[in-house]
């Protein structure tokens, strides 16, 4: 912007001293005068980013947290259906053979991969014992899925023929 006379450049640089001029010529009505109340302007920002930032954790806080929680509950469910499906196998196993026994309690006769390496990495896996009595026939599988261990315990009454007549299930807890 030219200024055309030293009077023009005085007025200019006076307006200037008195009022903030963003692009705006010097003798403009539209002039906006100097304040310094910017200041609290960027601290109530500064604050509000603060408020915003601390909600936005708050959140992602609890949502992670209901993740663990709907995957741990997964895996507790996953366990229990483990549980039983090894116990059925056994009542399978004792309605094809009445003198069916396998009790080796501390890590189970026999155990049933419900995924790849499940027994071994503890990620899918029941483990079965089945007592050495006539009637009736006790049945203990846990299932299990990463730390998440569930035991049922299942009591199969036999017959004078050795059919099974009747079961007893229940889930132990320690």
């Amino acid at each position: 912007m030219a200024l055309n006379s030293f009077q023009d450049l005085a007025i200019w640089q006076e307006n200037r001293n008195r009022t903030r001029c963003l692009f705006i010529p010097p003798n403009s009505e539209f002039l906006i005068p100097d304040s310094r109340s910017g200041v609290a302007s960027i601290l109530a920002v500064a604050m509000i980013t603060i408020l915003i930032s601390a909600i936005a954790i708050g959140l992602s806080t609890l949502a992670l947290n209901d993740a663990f929680i709907s995957a741990g509950r997964s895996q507790s469910s996953n366990a229990i259906q483990y549980a039983e499906a090894g116990a059925k196998d056994a009542l399978v196993r004792i309605a094809r053979n009445k003198n069916y026994v396998c009790d080796t309690p501390s890590a189970g006769c026999y155990s049933i991969e419900f995924v790849a390496n499940g027994c071994s990495a503890n990620d899918g896996c029941a483990r079965i014992t089945v007592s050495s009595g006539t009637s009736p026939k006790t049945i203990v599988s846990t299932g299990q899925v990463k730390d998440n261990i569930r035991r049922i315990q299942v009591d199969a009454y036999l017959d004078g023929n050795g059919e099974i007549t009747s079961v007893n299930w229940q889930e132990l807890t320690d």
